[in-house]
């Protein structure tokens, strides 16, 4: 079951993090709130082995490594999704946009 991604986002300085970490790298806050960030644009793409991974620029901010499906490229859209492994990690999965 997937869920719609978002990132941490301090609530004394309002920027936004990823990974999730204890303490704001800007200000030292330590209370964070959830920012939607199920959007973004595909800086770079890698393979590894049969997997393709895409490093996405979020529109809240934070680059987030996301297995790419769908086939897109650097400079592309799309949609970001956090996903479950079979193994009880979570993963996020990134396809190309379906639209504003």
């Amino acid at each position: 079951m997937s869920r719609s991604f978002s990132v941490p986002q301090c609530r004394a300085c309002a920027h936004a993090i990823w990974p999730p970490r204890p303490v704001c790298p800007r200000c030292s806050g330590t209370t964070f709130s959830q920012r939607d960030a199920g959007r973004g644009v595909i800086e770079e793409t890698t393979r590894n082995g049969e997997t393709l991974l895409a490093s996405v620029r979020t529109h809240a901010g934070p680059i987030v490594i996301a297995r790419l499906v769908g086939g897109a490229s650097a400079g592309a859209g799309v949609d970001l999704v956090e996903d479950f492994s079979p193994t009880g990690g979570a993963i996020v999965i990134a396809a190309p946009a379906t639209g504003e």
